[in-house]
């Protein structure tokens, strides 16, 4: 990474996934996917228009967001307006423009927005996992974050709380300090839950985040020892 981020490199990113085509997800409500919208409208001369109506107001959607894109001036500002799907993707093609600052920043709030982080289609858990470790912690911690990671023991109880769909899926980033928010994350969808306990230490804990109130451990699923299911 560089020490200073090269917007200009990053602007062309950008206008490579403005350009990327859309998908209609769900025509009933209007739903759609793109790294810039998730539903067909923007404002245009003091109007709401439709992009999928015609091919002028599509091409109307991509001045739009080409004028933005010319007039950001720093990256966080690309974490605003690029849809949360699609944010540690871009992410992962911004990389080598990147300071660590605002690579490490970028990651957490990537990662943070991202509905299903562990398994996201477009950044491996490999990859995830090397971004992380790449990140000095104070760009992926706030300061009440840093006091809690600071005080933690060498060796830290850690829980994760899954469900039938994702039951496999233990060897993962995401964990929490928390017992009852586990317990939460094994039956929120109403289904069968279960809740894994496992040791991890804390040198091979990559960072703390509370910014959802969940006390979550990202750390190295590769260093976790004697996991057991909960009864």
């Amino acid at each position: 990474m560089l020490e200073k981020t090269n917007l200009d490199k990053c602007k062309e990113v950008a206008r490579l996934f403005l350009h990327c085509g859309l998908k209609v997800v769900n025509k009933e409500f209007n739903i759609i996917s793109h790294p810039f919208l998730t539903y067909p409208y923007i404002p245009h001369e003091n109007k709401i228009i439709n992009i999928l109506e015609s091919k002028e107001n599509y091409n109307i959607m991509i001045k739009h967001f080409e004028d933005i894109i010319d007039k950001v001036d720093d990256f966080e500002t690309f974490t605003v307006f690029i849809t949360k799907p699609y944010l540690l993707f871009f992410l992962k093609h911004t990389k080598d423009y990147l300071s660590i600052k605002d690579f490490g920043e970028t990651l957490i709030t990537s990662w943070i927005s991202d509905e299903n982080s562990n398994n996201n289609v477009n950044v491996s858990r490999k990859e995830l996992l090397s971004y992380f470790k790449e990140v000095p912690k104070e760009y992926l911690m706030d300061k009440e974050e840093l006091e809690v990671y600071s005080n933690l023991s060498d060796v830290v109880e850690v829980y994760r709380g899954v469900t039938n769909y994702n039951k496999d899926n233990i060897k993962v980033l995401s964990w929490t300090l928390d017992l009852e928010k586990a317990e939460w994350f094994s039956h929120r969808f109403g289904d069968v839950g279960y809740v894994y306990k496992g040791k991890i230490n804390k040198k091979d804990i990559l960072t703390y985040c509370n910014r959802r109130k969940e006390k979550e451990i990202i750390l190295d699923y590769n260093k976790l020892y004697d996991i057991e299911e909960l009864e």
